[in-house]
């Protein structure tokens, strides 16, 4: 591989980084968390904590038990002497907050990380093949070091980029997407870059198709049937497939679907009890 600014050839992590920031919709930003490691930091603060507040408690009790506790002057005073209980509490204090405000910064950190989408299956085989030279028509890895085994563990792995759509027909359309990507603009190899945009066309086009076609059917259908107690079953089918049309087709959450199968269910009600009133008056 060579570097299409300088034309010298690149292998390792420069050539690494060359493919990633090559794929356009940068679905490539997949790298390891690190959780065992992150828990133990944590742990390992969280231990030094406790010792900290063992000690102060211990200082307090000392300090309690003293007869000018209660006389703010003399506390005052006293705590500017080191050899006193009250300076090594106002430094253990110190302390205290430096660590309790690193802790809680490292806690809000790691429920960022922990918030992090995991990478499509499809992305980690493509990273697999390009670490294994399968994709880049050579004979050795990217790298010798421990970091060739970085995608071992899938659980801990996570995606920079977040999906912009993540419902079942988005994925159904991604996985067996029939058109042939194109070649990265800046690595020559064998990888194809599948143009996430294109998609999402596709998929709203569907989406709107079957939005259109759930309502001019039911429509249709309870319009040309004439028996009341197939009519009022249709109803029942017809807001049956509009929800699960929402959980497998839509990012909707259970509260929408409730509301939006309601209010299909009742616009569906309308129409027959209209038709109704009609065939008997």
């Amino acid at each position: 591989m060579e570097d299409p600014e300088l034309g010298i050839p690149r292998d390792s992590y420069p050539a690494l980084a060359d493919w990633i920031a090559a794929d356009p919709d940068n679905e490539t930003l997949v790298f390891r968390k690190f959780d065992r490691l992150s828990t133990r930091k944590l742990l390992q603060m969280q231990n030094q904590l406790c010792i900290m507040e063992a000690a102060l408690n211990q200082l307090e009790c000392e300090i309690s038990q003293a007869p000018y506790s209660k006389h703010r002057e003399t506390f005052t005073d006293e705590a500017q002497d080191k050899e006193c209980p009250e300076w090594r509490r106002m430094r253990l204090a110190g302390e205290i907050k430096r660590k309790l405000t690193e802790y809680h910064e490292a806690l809000i950190l790691q429920s960022h990380v922990a918030n992090l989408r995991k990478p499509p299956r499809r992305v980690i085989k493509q990273l697999r093949d390009w670490f294994t030279s399968r994709s880049r028509g050579s004979n050795y890895d990217i790298t010798a070091s421990e970091a060739r085994n970085i995608l071992d563990d899938e659980l801990d792995l996570v995606t920079l980029k977040a999906p912009s759509d993540s419902d079942m027909l988005f994925r159904f359309v991604k996985r067996y997407w029939p058109l042939e990507g194109t070649n990265g603009s800046r690595i020559r190899d064998n990888a194809r870059y599948l143009r996430l945009r294109y998609v999402e066309r596709i998929v709203a086009s569907i989406s709107t198709f079957l939005a259109a076609a759930e309502t001019s059917g039911a429509i249709y259908g309870l319009y040309f049937i004439t028996d009341q107690s197939v009519r009022l079953a249709m109803v029942g089918v017809f807001t049956f497939v509009f929800g699960l049309s929402l959980r497998f087709l839509a990012n909707a959450r259970r509260l929408e679907i409730f509301v939006a199968s309601a209010t299909y269910g009742a616009v569906l009600v309308v129409f027959v009890s209209k038709n109704l009133v009609q065939a008997t008056s």
